[in-house]
């Protein structure tokens, strides 16, 4: 997971076209941190599921299913991101990626924080 975490970054944030402006570079970090921490809480109710002991826990995106699997979770998130990124890279103007970042940073916000409140917790481990 961490590799995963740290590839997702590195990947994306080295691809950034040169007219992005270093507020749009940091709203997309920020996008991706809370990717990354939606996919972490995810993972987390994974292994909750898959152990047992949280079987009131199902999974809310309807792309995955209430039962998904570490590799659909990885492909789906790794996917999607890239659909974003390459939206907003070559199909919007600064104005228009501007308010989608900020648009994607709101209701990422949201998601994890419901997935806090549900319980959904992760540790980083370094």
């Amino acid at each position: 997971m961490k590799t995963l975490s740290i590839l997702l970054l590195l990947i994306t944030t080295n691809l950034f076209a040169a007219e992005w402006n270093q507020t749009d570079k940091n709203l997309y970090k920020g996008y991706l941190a809370l990717q990354i921490a939606d996919t972490l809480q995810t993972k987390n109710m994974i292994t909750c599921q898959r152990n047992y002991t949280c079987p009131n826990l199902a999974e809310a995106n309807p792309v995955l299913g209430p039962y998904p699997t570490t590799s659909q979770l990885f492909t789906t998130k790794f996917v999607s991101n890239m659909v974003v990124y390459t939206f907003l890279d070559r199909y919007s103007n600064d104005r228009t990626r501007r308010a989608a970042l900020i648009g994607l940073i709101v209701v990422s916000a949201f998601i994890v924080s419901e997935n806090s409140s549900n319980g959904l917790s992760f540790k980083i481990k370094i």
